[in-house]
């Protein structure tokens, strides 16, 4: 048995897909009634992994996506169709499936890896939409079957490194995952999906096995180019610790320059970064540059705006952030999703309401 002393290996830091709500490996629960908007937070997920995008207001980590749709395939494939055009990262799965059957779990790995293949990118997630569709059959209270599979698909997240999302129906009053606690119970994270007012809905961190869940994070969903789309009613609200804070130009900068990198470079490396960053950083030292770029990125790491795990951002152990024309000159406010908005790329932000005032809302009424 192999052992692990402390005095002599740190433990390895949290990994997370998305920042604060979705592990990098393991079991996540979307959890809704019926027409929550899990679905479409489930689309808008796979293409903003599939882009190195945003959601939730969050940078994510890129990679090749398997969205096992045995529900609603043809309208799976329109709506992501319709948010990202053709793309090789990701690959729909439109036959049913029974995870109780014997060879599912295999299935679903010859699935998954198939797809890295043709992406020519690693796996970085697979969605099941939804739970009940995959497991047909199955006694939703019968909780040593439901254990049985929550175990399988927990291994195959270990092996091949990714985080496995699961689409799942909410109990009467959208208080809970529906039917056998084990399913939650196997769960690494649980994101509730809730409807509210005037047609806004809310994702409500439940569980989060490895720190604390963000806070409550508010969506509507909006007709975009003729489409469905998900789009966050306050940046603020997204749960996100440097949502509306201010952000230097340097670090503006670079994230502007890590979206164009990556609609250029498919697969771009921290370097095509650095040179994109470079030459937009205008008339500056070699060593000023480095020391811009070095400390932006940390910087945006720790506020989340840029996933660790990134290849076009992986983050060295040099740098300060106190260099001349530095990353902490010239401040300017930029939102969560500051780069500039690519259809089906990166989070849409919804325009605030207009308010009604009283006196218009009686007058409407007496016509």
């Amino acid at each position: 048995m192999g052992l692990i002393f402390l005095d002599q290996a740190p433990p390895p830091p949290a990994r997370f897909a998305v920042p604060g709500l979705i592990p990098a490996e393991g079991l996540t629960l979307i959890v809704g009634a019926e027409g929550s908007g899990k679905s479409m937070l489930a689309a808008e997920l796979a293409v903003a992994v599939a882009t190195g995008g945003q959601w939730a207001g969050r940078a994510v980590l890129r990679g090749s996506v398997l969205y096992v749709a045995p529900e609603r395939p043809a309208v799976t494939h329109r709506r992501i169709a319709a948010m990202i055009g053709t793309s090789s990262a990701i690959a729909i799965a439109p036959d049913r499936i029974d995870l109780r059957g014997r060879g599912a779990i295999e299935a679903l790995r010859s699935d998954a890896e198939r797809v890295a293949r043709h992406a020519d990118e690693p796996l970085a997630l697979i969605v099941i939409d939804t739970w009940a569709a995959a497991s047909p059959g199955l006694k939703e209270n019968e909780a040593s079957e439901t254990q049985a599979i929550a175990s399988e698909l927990t291994r195959l997240a270990g092996d091949l490194s990714v985080p496995i999302v699961i689409l799942h129906h909410a109990s009467k009053g959208e208080a809970s995952p529906r039917g056998s606690t084990a399913l939650p119970a196997a769960a690494d994270a649980i994101l509730m999906v809730r409807s509210r007012s005037n047609g806004e809905r809310e994702i409500v961190p439940d569980k989060l096995s490895d720190g604390p869940p963000a806070g409550r994070i508010k969506f509507r969903i909006e007709k975009v180019a003729g489409s469905p789309r998900v789009c966050w009613t306050d940046s603020r609200s997204a749960g996100h610790e440097s949502a509306g804070a201010v952000l230097s130009r340097d670090q503006a900068t670079i994230l502007a320059a890590a979206d164009s990198v990556r609609i250029r470079h498919p697969n771009a490396t921290r370097s095509d970064l650095r040179d994109e960053v470079f030459a937009r950083l205008g008339p500056r030292s070699e060593n000023a540059k480095k020391v811009a770029f070095s400390s932006g990125v940390k910087l945006l790491v720790s506020k989340g705006l840029i996933s660790p795990d990134d290849p076009i951002v992986s983050v060295s152990k040099g740098g300060n952030s106190n260099g001349p024309n530095g990353a902490n000159g010239g401040m300017v406010s930029v939102s969560v999703s500051a780069p500039p908005l690519i259809e089906g790329r990166n989070a849409l932000t919804c325009p605030k309401p207009k308010r009604i005032g009283r006196r218009a809302i009686s007058q409407a009424a007496a016509r």
